[in-house]
């Protein structure tokens, strides 16, 4: 159930030891919100700010590093992440 929420209304999808992002799912009238995800032994948070009308991802961040197409690389080390994800 927690899986089919995340990928289906929250448009995190899991893959192995990736998550791709797709905003487009995303409800209308959303303005932020904050997800935990544990893999393994590392927590991962996500914040999701939504500035705009558009449902594609403006920028995309783990621990201030950019994320290349909108694909978060999952490590098993230990340590809390934070994703930061703006969508406009």
């Amino acid at each position: 159930m927690y899986r089919l929420i995340m990928e289906q209304l929250l448009g995190i999808k899991i893959q192995g030891n990736k998550i791709q992002l797709d905003p487009s799912c995303l409800k209308a009238g959303w303005k932020s919100l904050k997800i935990s995800y544990n893999y393994k032994g590392s927590g991962y948070n996500f914040e999701i700010n939504i500035t705009g009308p558009e449902r594609r991802i403006m920028s995309c961040m783990v621990d201030k590093i950019p994320c290349e197409n909108s694909v978060v690389d999952l490590l098993d080390d230990k340590k809390e992440h934070l994703v930061e994800i703006i969508v406009g």
